[in-house]
Order: C-alpha cells, then sequence, then structure tokens
C-alpha cells in the first residue's frame, strides 16, 4: 500500500504516459461519481414524491409553495396576480473552465441513462447483460476519447455548448414545471388555471463583447441565426408528434369553427399540395398541424402567429369534449414552448466597454463636425449633445464614409442587432422586453 511518503518515490519512476493515463482514470471516476450523486439526489426526490400527498406535498415543491398560500388564505386571484408579475431571466454565460467536451458529456450522461434503466425497469437477465454490455462500451470509448479540446473555443463552439443545454435540457423541462404548477393550483384552489409566462431565458455568448475581441458582428449574427434553427427545429419535432397525434375526424365530432376558418385563411395564404389535402381532407386537426408545419421558418410566419395558432388548436380540442387532451397534452407543451422560447430560443445580451462606445462617438462627430472634444465633455454637456444629435434627421456619416476598425466593428454590430430586432423583437436582451403575447396584436 502506498503511503504519502512512498507516493513521490512511485510517481517518479512512472513514464508520463502512465501518469496521463491515471489522471485520466481519475478524472472520469471523478465525473461519473458526479452522475452518481445526481442520480441519488433525484432518486430520494422520487421517494419524497412518492410518499407526499395533497395535505403533505414534497418540501421544497411548487406544490409545497402553493399549499402555504391557500392554507394562509391567500386568494387564487393574488396568487395569479403575482404569477403575472413575474419575469424570471435566467442568463446563460460562457465558462472557459468547462473544458469538457460534448462527446464527453454525451457518453458520461448515456452512463447514467443506462443507471436509471438499470434501476428503475424489471429487467430480464438478458436485457440486462445487453444494458451492463452498453455501460461497459460506453465506458471503453470514455477511456479512449481525448478529454481536452485539440483546439481552444472559438466563440461559436460556446454559442452551441450553450444551445446544447438551452435547446435541450431546458426545453426539455420547462413544460414540466408549468404542468406542474398548474396541477398545484388546481389540486389546492379547485380551478385550472391557464398560466401567464413567468420564464423566459437569456445568453451573453455570441453577445457579450466586453474585453473579448473574437466576439465580432459576424460572429453574433452567427449566434442569432443558430439560435434561431435550433428553435425551428425543436418546434418542428413538437409538430410532428401533435401531427401524428391528432388524428380527429370531423366525422366523429364537431368542428370548432375558429379552427375551419383558421385554415380557410391558411389555404387562401399559402395552400396545401392538392395530394396532401385530400389526404387529410376529414382530418382538420392534421390539416392545420400541415399548414403550419409547412410555414414555419418562412419570413411571414412570426412567433406570435405560431402562438396563435397552437392557442386555436387547443380551444378547438376543447370544443371537441377532449379537455384533458387540451390542457395536459403535447398541445400545452408546445404552447409553453412557443410563449417561453419562441423562434429565438433565448435573447441575445448586449454587452461593451463605454470606452469603445465613446471613442466612435468622438470620431463620427468629429467627422460631422458636430464636435471635436465629445470625449473631454463633461457628463451634462454629452448629454445635451447626444439629446440635440437624436432629433435631427441626417446621418452622422456620409455613405461610404470611412471610419477606425473598430468604430466600423461597433456599427456593423448595430446593424446586426437592428435586423435581429427587426426581424424578432425579442431575440435581442434588453430590459423590459415586451412578451410574445404582449405583442400579439401589432405582429403578424
Amino acid at each position: 500500500m502506498l503511503t504519502s511518503g512512498t507516493l513521490d518515490p512511485f510517481l517518479a519512476e512512472l513514464p508520463l504516459r502512465n501518469i496521463d493515463a491515471i489522471l485520466k482514470l481519475l478524472t472520469i471516476r471523478f465525473h461519473l461519481r458526479n452522475k452518481a450523486e445526481q442520480l441519488h439526489i433525484t432518486r430520494v426526490n422520487r421517494e419524497r414524491e412518492r410518499a407526499a400527498t395533497a395535505e403533505q406535498p414534497r418540501a421544497e415543491s411548487l406544490a409545497e409553495a402553493i399549499s402555504t398560500l391557500a392554507r394562509n388564505g391567500v386568494p387564487l386571484a393574488r396568487v395569479l396576480e403575482t404569477l403575472a408579475a413575474l419575469d424570471i431571466q435566467p442568463t446563460l454565460t460562457a465558462h472557459p473552465t468547462e473544458s469538457r467536451r460534448r462527446s464527453v458529456i454525451a457518453k458520461q450522461d448515456r452512463i447514467a441513462e443506462l443507471l436509471v434503466t438499470r434501476n428503475s425497469d424489471d429487467l430480464t437477465s438478458g436485457q440486462n447483460a445487453v444494458l451492463e454490455s452498453e455501460v461497459r462500451q460506453t465506458l471503453s470509448l470514455l477511456i479512449v476519447t481525448d478529454e481536452i479540446r485539440a483546439r481552444r473555443l472559438d466563440v461559436i463552439d460556446e454559442v452551441r455548448n450553450g444551445i446544447h443545454y438551452l435547446g435541450g435540457s431546458i426545453w426539455n423541462a420547462v413544460p414540466g414545471l408549468y404542468r406542474d404548477l398548474a396541477t398545484a393550483i388546481e389540486t389546492h384552489y379547485g380551478e385550472r388555471v391557464d398560466l401567464p409566462v413567468v420564464l423566459r431565458y437569456r445568453s451573453w455568448i455570441g453577445g457579450d463583447r466586453d474585453g473579448n475581441p473574437f466576439v465580432t458582428a459576424e460572429r453574433s449574427a452567427r449566434a442569432l441565426a443558430e439560435m434561431r434553427q435550433v428553435a425551428f427545429d425543436r418546434h418542428r419535432q413538437m409538430l410532428e408528434r401533435l401531427h401524428q397525434e391528432l388524428s380527429l375526424s370531423d366525422r366523429r365530432g364537431a368542428v370548432d369553427t375558429a379552427l375551419t376558418q383558421s385554415i380557410e385563411r391558411d389555404e387562401a395564404e399559402w395552400p396545401l399540395d392538392p395530394k396532401a389535402a385530400r389526404h387529410l381532407r376529414h382530418e382538420p386537426f392534421r390539416v392545420k398541424l400541415s399548414h403550419m408545419q409547412m410555414r414555419l421558418g418562412t419570413p411571414d410566419y412570426s412567433a406570435a402567429r405560431y402562438t396563435r395558432d397552437l392557442m386555436t388548436i387547443q380551444a378547438a380540442l376543447r370544443h371537441a369534449g377532449l379537455v384533458e387532451t387540451a390542457e395536459r397534452g403535447r398541445i400545452a407543451d408546445a404552447l409553453v414552448a412557443a410563449r417561453t422560447f419562441g423562434f429565438h430560443l433565448g435573447a441575445l445580451d448586449i454587452r461593451q466597454h463605454s470606452r469603445v462606445h465613446e471613442a466612435a462617438v468622438s470620431e463620427m462627430f468629429a467627422l460631422a463636425g458636430v464636435a471635436g472634444n465629445y470625449a473631454d465633455l463633461d457628463e451634462a454637456a454629452r448629454r445635451t449633445l447626444l439629446a440635440g444629435e437624436l432629433t435631427t434627421a441626417r446621418p452622422l456619416l456620409a455613405p461610404g464614409q470611412k471610419v477606425a476598425a473598430p468604430t466600423r466593428e461597433l456599427l456593423d454590430s448595430l446593424g446586426v442587432f437592428a435586423d435581429a430586432v427587426a426581424c424578432d423583437p425579442a431575440s435581442v436582451g434588453r430590459s423590459g422586453f415586451p412578451s410574445i403575447d404582449a405583442s400579439m396584436s401589432r405582429t403578424s
């Protein structure tokens, strides 16, 4: 057995190759122990959930919070008013200390999934053998996979890491959170309610250029585009599942007039292929969903309209008597995703050091002959000068005017964000941006 006194000589005699292998195994062991601890916490919470009752909900759960409010006589109207006032916006940031590659994280997650299956399912001996074999295979692949990337993370790599979670585990978890909250309210107040949007996400990754010269206009544009594409991909997946599920026939029940009228508007704007339309002629929900699938990602189909279309389907399900499907099924999850993530996934926050703005404004004022000493002015004088300039219609720079590279980069970046706001106001982070629901009346 090695002791602290003999460890150093022991390591000194080992080749670097062996030391590297030992460190890798220790690192894998550390991460897998962390996974095991996470699974244990999940298992404990599940056991507590099974033991919970309506009178004694699981500790630290949404159900316990709502139960406490109800027991203390807080009226439902006050609860809903408080929820409507909430605006929770977790922000994703880049973490250069997180050196694990996505391929390594995926393998660790897969081992965790296999352990969950092993612990929760009644497996036959053959199934158990297959499962244990896959664990060994995944662990073997993990051992021969490099932990560290061959090159330093680029800004777009960091963006994709953020998207991995935002469009993955976070997207999957959010509908469950709303479902738990709605169920708790129904349990303790006796009413099923439509919840307001209380949660949205933001990201600094690809927008925070404060001190980072690698966050450029081009990379911000790519970050916005990649987040938008992942949002479309996830919405398409949800629409496809709804298309498979909602096979309701107009020969089996009444169809809401609002759904019929909505389909007529869709047909007038963007008709389905005649063969597809004939195939679905008695399935109005699938007709509507086909229109939505076809238009998703096109410039004239906004997140607000997409949300309204989902609401039309939900109302039509209620009209058809399928209340539980409308309020607890996939359509409810799709609506939560639409309201939370929109078509932008998360708002990209803009951050830049004030000295960059100061230098750019100084240069533009000097070129335009407005002021040659902007940087030397005090705050009051700057405010007066800026306020006066904002009331004029003329541009500060003539078309094609050459400026210093930092000023050009700043102007290009602002152009990227202006285009993003014009396309989707919620895609760029700013204080107090309107929700999709709030902007429905003015967005087509």
